[in-house]
Order: C-alpha cells, then sequence, then structure tokens
C-alpha cells in the first residue's frame, strides 16, 4: 500500500488540461445529492474566473506540434446517494457506452469494508445519474467488494479480494446482469475451482460479452515446482448458452515464481492480457521486477493458449510493467509505473498492436509531456479504439503532493499516438490520488480519485466523467465534428449564493465584446462590480498572444470559472444543457458538485 498524507484545504476548480487548447468546461453532475459547499462572495468569483483566464492563456504556449486536442464538452461529477466518509468510492471504475460503474471498497453498509458498487446511466439528454447500488448477496466484512470493476453490455463484473469462504483473502466476482425492465439483479457468484487462502482472488476482473477473467495474484501455481510460493494465476469464465457462468480455464506462468501473474488483467473478444508486474526475465536475463504482461488467445476449439509474452524494449530493474494492462481489439497498453526515464517512478505505458500476420509487437512508448519524478504515471491504463487514458495518482501538480492526474494520448491518422490532455480533478487537493483508476468507452473518460475528500467525508472519494460527445450513448468513437462557431454565444449559471437564487449570464456577441449580469430573483443583484470585474478580465485575455489561437477559449475561461465558482459556493444549483450552448454549440452544462 501507498502511505497517503493528510488533506489539504481545498484548491480552485481545475479544468481539464490539453495542448493545443485547455478543455474548456464547467463543472457537471449526476449526483443525486445538493451540494453543500461553504458559501463565498463575489470577490471568489473574479479570482476563479481570473485564474482560469491565465491558466487557459499560459496553457496556449510551449504546444508541441504533433499534439491534438481531446475536448471535454461536458465534465461531471459523480456521487453516490449515500456517499459516506472512508467509502473509497471511485477506488475501481469501467465504462461501457450509456453505462458507468464505480467501486466504492470501503462502503460499510453490511460491516467495515464490506464495499459496494454503484451504476450510472446516460439518459438521452446527455445527463448521468445513479440507476443502482450493487452488494453481495452474502456480503460482511471486510470482503473488500468493489476492490475492482467491469462492465460490458448488460453485464458487470465485482471483485471482493477479501471475502473467505475458504479462508482469509480466498477472494470472489460477482456477477450482476440487466434485465429487460432495466433492473440490475445478482445473477452468479464465481470461485475458483482450487480456491485457497491468501490467493486475492477478484483483486483484478475484465468482462468482455460471454467471457470474464479474474485474477488471483498470490495464487498457488500447482505446476510450478517450489510448492508455498506465490506464482499467481488468471481464471476464465464463460457463460453458456442457458445463462449460466463456469470457469473455462486457469491461466499461469509456470516459468517463474513471485512475479504476480494476475495482478492486473484485461479482456477483449478472444484476447486476454495478464500483467507479471515483478516478472525477473527479460529476454532470458534477470532483471528483478522489470515485469512482463502475456496474451492469450482463444483458438477455434475454444482452448485458450499464451500468444505471446510482452516486455517493454528498454527494460530495465524495478519498471514493474504489467502494474496495469488493457485491451481493445488488436491494441493492448501496459503500464509501468517503475520506469526512471523522467527520474524514480516517474513512469510510463507502453502500446503493442497487432499485425495483420497476427505477431504482437511495441508501437509507442508514451509518457507525460510534464513528467516528474514519482508520478508513477502508468498506475492505471484503459483502452478504447485510438484513444488511451494513463492514470498518474502521484502526479503533484498546482494542489499539492500526490493531487494525481489522468493524461489522454490519441492516436492521429499516420497511425502515431500523441498526447491529446492533461485532466484534473475538478477540485484538486494533495493526497486525492486523482487517476488511481480510469477507464475510456468510445467519448467517455471516467477517472476515479478514491481518496478524494468531498462534502461526505475524509476519503469519501468521487469518479469524474469527460464526455467529449455528451449526447451519445455509443460505446464505440463516434465523436461529432465540429461545428462552424456561432456569430454569438452565451452561458448561463443558475446559483444561490446566501440563501438568495441568482442567474449570471455571460455573452460573447459577434463584434466581439462581452456582456456580463448577474440578477437576483425579483431584484437586480449589484451586478455591476462582477460585471464590470469579468468584462475586464476577458478583454485583457482577449488582448494577449492567446487570441489569435483561440478567439473564444478566453470566454470558455471566464463562463467555466464564474460558473464553477458559483458552484462551489452555492448551497444548490442546476443548470439545464439547453442554457449553455456555449463553445461551437457545444454542450456545457454545469450542475450541483
Amino acid at each position: 500500500m501507498h502511505a497517503h498524507k493528510a488533506p489539504e484545504a481545498r484548491r480552485s476548480p481545475v479544468l481539464a488540461r490539453n495542448s493545443p487548447q485547455r478543455a474548456g468546461a464547467s463543472t457537471a453532475s449526476a449526483s443525486v445529492r445538493p451540494g453543500k459547499r461553504q458559501s463565498r462572495r463575489f470577490s471568489g468569483v473574479f479570482t476563479n474566473a481570473l485564474c482560469a483566464l491565465l491558466l487557459a492563456t499560459t496553457c496556449l504556449s510551449g504546444v508541441r506540434a504533433e499534439e491534438k486536442p481531446f475536448e471535454a464538452k461536458k465534465i461531471s461529477m459523480l456521487s453516490p446517494a449515500d456517499a459516506a466518509a472512508y467509502d473509497q468510492f471511485g477506488q475501481s471504475v469501467s465504462v461501457w457506452g450509456s453505462t458507468i460503474v464505480v467501486g466504492a471498497n470501503g462502503d460499510d453498509d453490511d460491516g467495515a469494508s464490506s464495499g459496494s458498487a454503484y451504476v450510472f446511466e446516460k439518459s438521452d439528454d446527455g445527463e448521468w445519474a445513479q440507476a443502482a447500488k450493487l452488494v453481495a448477496a452474502d456480503a460482511k466484512s471486510p470482503d473488500n467488494f468493489g476492490s475492482s470493476v467491469s462492465v460490458s453490455d448488460s453485464t458487470i463484473v465485482v471483485g471482493a479480494y477479501r471475502d473467505d469462504d475458504a479462508g482469509s483473502y480466498t477472494g470472489s466476482a460477482y456477477v450482476f446482469e440487466k434485465s429487460d425492465d432495466g433492473e440490475w439483479a445478482q445473477a452468479a457468484k464465481l470461485v475458483a475451482a482450487d480456491a485457497a487462502k491468501n490467493a486475492y482472488f477478484g483483486s483484478s476482473v475484465s468482462v468482455s460479452g460471454s467471457t470474464i477473467v479474474v485474477g488471483a495474484y498470490r495464487a498457488i501455481n500447482d505446476a510450478s515446482s517450489g510448492a508455498g510460493s506465490a506464482y499467481g494465476s488468471a481464471y476464465v469464465f464463460e457463460k453458456s448458452d442457458d445463462g449460466e457462468w463456469a470457469q473455462a480455464a486457469k491461466l499461469v506462468d509456470a516459468e517463474s515464481e513471485n512475479t504476480q501473474f494476475g495482478k492486473s488483467v484485461s479482456v477483449s473478444g478472444s484476447t486476454i492480457v495478464v500483467g507479471l508486474p515483478r516478472d525477473h526475465d527479460l529476454d532470458g536475463r534477470t532483471v528483478y521486477n522489470t515485469g512482463s504482461a502475456y496474451v492469450f488467445e482463444k483458438s477455434d476449439d475454444g482452448e485458450w493458449a499464451q500468444a505471446a509474452k510482452l516486455v517493454d524494449a528498454d527494460g530495465a530493474k524495478n519498471d514493474y510493467f504489467g502494474s496495469s494492462v488493457s485491451v481493445s481489439d488488436s491494441t493492448i497498453v501496459v503500464g509501468a509505473t517503475g520506469d526512471d526515464d523522467d527520474g524514480a517512478n516517474s513512469g510510463s505505458a507502453y502500446v503493442f498492436e497487432k499485425s495483420d500476420d497476427g505477431e504482437w509487437a511495441q508501437a509507442a512508448k508514451l509518457v507525460a509531456a510534464d513528467a516528474a519524478n514519482g508520478d508513477e504515471f502508468g498506475w492505471s491504463v484503459s483502452v478504447s479504439d485510438s484513444t488511451i487514458v494513463v492514470g498518474a495518482l502521484r502526479d503533484d501538480d498546482d494542489a499539492g503532493s500526490n493531487t494525481g492526474s489522468a493524461y489522454v494520448f490519441e492516436k492521429n491518422a499516420t497511425g502515431a499516438w500523441a498526447q491529446a490532455a492533461k485532466l484534473a480533478n475538478v477540485y484538486p487537493s494533495a493526497g486525492d490520488s486523482f487517476g488511481w483508476s480510469v477507464s475510456v468507452s468510445g467519448s467517455t473518460i471516467v477517472v476515479g480519485p478514491q481518496y478524494d475528500d468531498v462534502d461526505a467525508g475524509v476519503k469519501a472519494g468521487s469518479a469524474t466523467v469527460f464526455d467529449s460527445n455528451p449526447g451519445s450513448t455509443a460505446s464505440g468513437d463516434d465523436s461529432d465534428a465540429d461545428a462552424a462557431s456561432p456569430a454569438s454565444v452565451s452561458a448561463t449559471f443558475h446559483n444561490i449564493l446566501d440563501g438568495y437564487k441568482f442567474t449570471t449570464t455571460i455573452t460573447k456577441t459577434s463584434d466581439g465584446t462581452y456582456n456580463v449580469t448577474a440578477e437576483r430573483e425579483n431584484a437586480t443583484m449589484s451586478g455591476a462590480f462582477l460585471g464590470a470585474k469579468l468584462g475586464a478580465a476577458a478583454a485583457a485575455a482577449m488582448s494577449s498572444p492567446a487570441r489569435a489561437a483561440a478567439p473564444v477559449l478566453a470566454l470558455a475561461a471566464v463562463a467555466a470559472a464564474a460558473g464553477v465558482a458559483m458552484n462551489r459556493s452555492r448551497r444548490a444549483s442546476r443548470v439545464s444543457d439547453e442554457d449553455a450552448p456555449l463553445l461551437k454549440g457545444a454542450q456545457y452544462g454545469a450542475a450541483s458538485v
């Protein structure tokens, strides 16, 4: 386990950071509970707006030519209806199309750390709302149900690695399926055929269609010599025509011991990837903890067999290659948290692609543009089509130690992978570990900062959704092409400040001027001060060198910062998507945080 530092005071909201432009968005939420943040004065609104403007103009300088932008057109913060301190909501996340599942392994409904998982579903208007809370039928303390999660279509699998049916830390995994009437219900409990104590079965899980793979990185591999050592295994379960789930295979590394085989797992169709971060074998040489990843493929006769062993081309001691893995069709990404290209444990991730002749080969090495010592970039990874997301939970950017971040990489027309965005927590603070978990599906990215100290209490946790196509519910990449910029764009925010409901509207007209109004219900507030300050900030930004690069970005920063700051200060808030036709017709809704 990694030490978690005491939380610091909350900082100003931070938007998704990208190159060459910042992903302009105000905060939006599928949270079913109202915001409870403390009241602030208008000076705070101006301060946040100005900070956002400065950040927006600063990020436009020094852009690498090969980078392209990832635009988060909507940012939503998810929080469960019954959030509580130490739930660690966000310990694990998974998204598939219009469904998100988030693990909260510290939830104590059925005893300390019995755990739970929450399902959020996306409506036709692009809003995320809690649809279900999942708990094991035989839940008890301290199962840590929710320590790992995965979703595919109408199937969710949840790991509980501390379940003790066959002894302490035996572990199990639970399958939930969605019925025709839209209800989620437990369909099966999965355990290893050779279940034994201390196996940590369920520490990693993945599902694709009718195939589930469960990691047990401390399970004893009987096929190896040296009985009693922890070798690790991965178990494959398949769904029969009659709807029953049964173990179909046990995958092992029979060559070496204590490799943590199964520490990470991922499945896509007929391909399974298993991470071994403590593998000592690098092309026949002993290199301690260099790590590896094994690829297994399913043959036409239904058998799973090893197809490749993946290692990093520049492998070194303590790289921990295989700390995280993800596969999507013919692309595999593997995290190496201990890679030290930019300082000890700065981390990296490696992309492997499958050629037409069926061979897997390294296609790219991914590192953060601002990589630094101790970031542990590669702690979590996820790939979907031409998008990769990599978590760096110990990034110390902006808000303090171990704030965390996530990086988006996209594949361009030439087949090269390049950083497209850096994502940050909406309300970053030291110790959040933003990027602890990540998942991407089509145009939707989910990031879990499991130690986020939100309103519900210390380490209650949260999950942040970045939508580049809010109206889409597809699992594939079908984001809309950019529309032409309208002659006039505006954003409207409804808020409650000091007990009064008010509305703030910021509009950029066709002649480039800004109109800012702030009205209280049944009375005009002293909005002249706010309007003058925001207008001056906007004018200053528009006169900066950034004007030629992104003339509308300044408005996005002002509008987003004002909305976020006001959201932070209100006791309740709601903005409909229709109220926020901001920037090129994209939706930038704002709601309670």
